[in-house]
């Protein structure tokens, strides 16, 4: 993980950009009984009324959808006043759903690369309409 330095980050937060730190979690991840859970997090502290966590809404508990669920609802909180949103997350697979895999799940009609429907597929669309 970088590091980076926290005062730089709170001058620059007030004037053009916001920014937003996101996560999830499954214990037991891949079992039946599995529970996930999910975390957003505004360092402004005009904005930490916006902080949320809790557990998945969501009959299917696994990693990759609170991974999802994080960024949608972080994308949802997100203000609206014309600063440039910055959304942190540490999940290279929902970063890689929205950033490298979208259009062609969208073009080949929701299928990977190995003509197998896409997991995830209603988190995805969600947060690509709040993207």
């Amino acid at each position: 993980m970088t590091s980076f330095d926290h005062r730089y980050i709170e001058s620059i937060t007030h004037r053009d950009y916001v920014f937003v730190y996101c996560d999830g979690a499954a214990i037991h991840n891949g079992a039946s009984y599995a529970q996930a859970g999910f975390a957003v997090y505004f360092p402004d502290p005009e904005l930490d009324w916006l902080n949320e966590s809790g557990s998945l809404p969501d009959y299917e508990q696994t990693s990759n959808r609170a991974e999802l669920y994080a960024l949608i609802r972080a994308a949802e909180a997100a203000p609206t006043d014309g600063r440039q949103v910055v959304i942190f997350s540490d999940s290279k697979y929902a970063i890689n759903c929205v950033g490298r895999w979208l259009d062609n799940w969208r073009s080949n009609g929701w299928l990977n690369s190995r003509g197998v429907p896409v997991h995830n597929q209603d988190l995805i669309e969600r947060l690509d309409r709040e993207t």
